[in-house]
């Protein structure tokens, strides 16, 4: 049986990515926040919320942000997970932002989404 051979990048990401979740369902940056609080009807359904801190600077897991291996790239804040047993997996990348640029958002969520499609995460 052969086994699947992992590029060396590859599994230093998948390292940070587990190190950098981010406890609980809330994260903040500067005056922006964003929340995110299953109902006590749907846990029983199966739902969670991931959350993997990608270019938050403050202190919210226990690695640095993911964005330190990759410091000439622009990249979203935050990767969030939503699961339940009824739909399938859901993931989003979430820039925390208060800016009238749109275009300046839409190119940080575009690198980091192919940043993760390019190395396979």
């Amino acid at each position: 049986m052969k086994q699947k051979r992992y590029r060396d990048d590859s599994l230093c990401i998948n390292f940070l990515l587990l190190r950098s979740l981010i406890k609980g369902t809330k994260a903040a940056e500067k005056k922006c926040k964003i929340c995110f609080e299953p109902k006590t009807d749907t846990l029983e359904k199966g739902e969670f919320f991931l959350f993997f801190n990608i270019d938050i600077k403050e202190k919210l897991s226990l690695a640095p942000p993911l964005s330190s291996l990759f410091p000439n790239q622009s990249l979203c804040d935050l990767l969030v997970i939503y699961k339940n047993k009824e739909t399938p997996l859901k993931v989003c990348f979430i820039e925390l932002k208060r800016t009238p640029d749109e275009n300046e958002i839409k190119t940080q969520i575009e690198a980091t989404y192919r940043l993760f499609k390019e190395k396979k995460l």
